[in-house]
């Protein structure tokens, strides 16, 4: 097949269990083209066959602990880990500075002297080269602050200074690329899919490399400066986001704040091309294989409420609020559909012991993605309570579509994106995130109204909330770069 025919979808997930990916990789096969989704492998056991119409390869990636970062400079220490290594030297030999060896006290007390001398000349080479290390280490991200901190356009204009400073802020970025480049050089595609900020440096500098025009595409997921932590490896992400995306031929996104604010951030000269995260058709129809439901599973009857939650569980969801909240609901079920995480897991439980609702919480296994609106069909009403964070406030979550192709009230805390759709349809009630008093206020009136809010999902236009709705304008940003189905020549 012509080279420009041959899709390289790159990620830094496993590929199977990344919904957005998986649907456009399948998309993109059905079109024609030869594609490869290329991922990261997390666990031996995570498959690579039978995902979809495409083929699926899996890379180790080598993780550099934090500690080992490089750090720029002669005299100070080459990484943090070096200098803590360093530090228990030190201290363990001032535990055991007396020499206890030595066969009379005179003797012992000189060899003491003689070891505390040389202790001492070393600490004080240590605070030296500490002192350096910690100055050198500042100095990097103070450049690398005031880089990112320029207009786009002066940034445009020395680049070379940010293609300097990731690879020292997160060497892990340089792995990725180690691992990927050669299953890239032996496909060989003429189109290169990169879903957020890992893969999208690897295409740009892979497509470099050629002698022949190659691609790229970029659909960012999320605002990678607004993800959690002030980390040499955050501020590292940013400046290779930064210092990649001006390469990029086109960029997707998930939102049009997002799309709005890449524009802002980075000086784009199109606003990217909004791609919503929304189901398949396939899982809105009713699978009669299939016979469980979220309601049977927790055993209510159909006329107790029923909140049910479905995604991934950890603080930044803010299902404490959710659990707390029930306290105040006495009469009130919480269903989680969330994968195995053992220890999240019970950090829920344990919350609800707590707040004396243990008995009304029900965690229960993910189905799968064909049949998720199916199973959540039988709930009272849907959650989604994530706390205020930069990438919270600008997305509609995937799992908002499932909710409202299963027809259920939404309630929502008051993330502005999220929470202005669902006020601006009448899908639901908002609540102050954190807040469990007020999650349940909110609750009462969703249930109250329940008839009125499921009657709002019937008139909402569901139908532009599915993947085949999305998949146009998809098709459109590959045709706008002029990449058709067998429009290249055979290599």
């Amino acid at each position: 097949m012509a080279r420009q025919n041959r899709v390289a979808m790159l990620v830094d997930t496993a590929v199977a269990g990344d919904a957005r990916v998986v649907k456009t990789a399948q998309f993109i096969s059905e079109q024609g083209y030869d594609v490869l989704a290329l991922g990261v492998q997390t666990d031996p056991t995570t498959p690579t066959e039978g995902i979809g119409d495409f083929r699926v390869a899996l890379v180790d990636v080598a993780d550099w602990e934090l500690g080992s970062r490089p750090v720029p400079g002669r005299l100070s220490y080459r990484t943090r880990g070096e200098a803590r290594g360093r530090r228990r030297e030190l201290a363990r030999r001032r535990r055991t500075l007396t020499d206890r060896r030595a066969p009379d006290r005179q003797d012992r007390r000189l060899r003491t002297l003689a070891r505390r001398s040389s202790l001492l000349l070393d600490e004080r080479i240590h605070g030296v080269r500490q002192r350096l290390t910690e100055r050198n280490d500042e100095a990097l991200f103070r450049r690398a602050r005031n880089w990112l901190g320029q207009p786009p356009q002066r940034r445009a204009e020395t680049l070379s200074r940010g293609e300097a400073l990731w690879p020292q802020l997160d060497p892990n970025l340089l792995e990725y690329e180690k691992a990927m480049a050669p299953v890239l050089a032996d496909f060989d595609p003429g189109i290169i899919h990169a879903h957020d900020y890992v893969a999208l440096g690897v295409a740009v500098r892979h497509a470099r490399r050629q002698p022949y025009e190659v691609r790229v595409i970029y659909d960012a997921h999320e605002y990678v400066p607004g993800l959690q932590g002030r980390t040499p490896t955050h501020l590292g992400r940013c400046v290779y986001e930064a210092t990649h995306i001006g390469s990029a031929d086109a960029v997707l996104t998930v939102s049009q704040p997002l799309a709005e604010l890449l524009v802002r951030t980075h000086g784009l000269m199109a606003t990217p091309e909004v791609v919503l995260n929304c189901p398949e058709a396939r899982a809105l129809r009713t699978h009669p294989e299939f016979d469980r439901d979220v309601r049977s599973d927790c055993a209510l009857a159909p006329e107790v409420p029923l909140l049910v939650y479905s995604g991934a569980i950890s603080l930044r969801r803010g299902l404490d609020t959710a659990i707390a909240g029930l306290a105040h609901l006495p009469d009130v079920h919480l269903a989680v559909i969330a994968p195995p995480q053992p220890e999240a897991r019970q950090f829920l439980l344990e919350a609800a012991e707590e707040s004396g609702v243990g008995e009304r919480l029900h965690v229960i296994d993910y189905v799968p993605r064909q049949v998720i609106v199916q199973h959540l069909r039988t709930a009272s009403a849907a959650v989604h309570p994530m706390v205020h964070l930069p990438n919270h406030e600008i997305a509609l979550p995937n799992k908002f579509f499932d909710y409202a192709h299963a027809g259920l009230p939404m309630v929502v805390s008051d993330v502005e994106y999220l929470s202005s759709v669902v006020s601006e349809l009448g899908l639901g009630e908002a609540f102050v995130a954190g807040s469990s008093e007020d999650f349940a206020s909110a609750v009462r009136r969703v249930l109250a109204g329940e008839q009125e809010f499921r009657a709002a999902l019937t008139r909402a236009d569901l139908d532009r909330w599915t993947w085949e709705s999305q998949t146009d304008t998809i098709m459109g940003v590959y045709q706008d770069l002029g990449i058709r189905q067998g429009s290249a020549e055979e290599d």
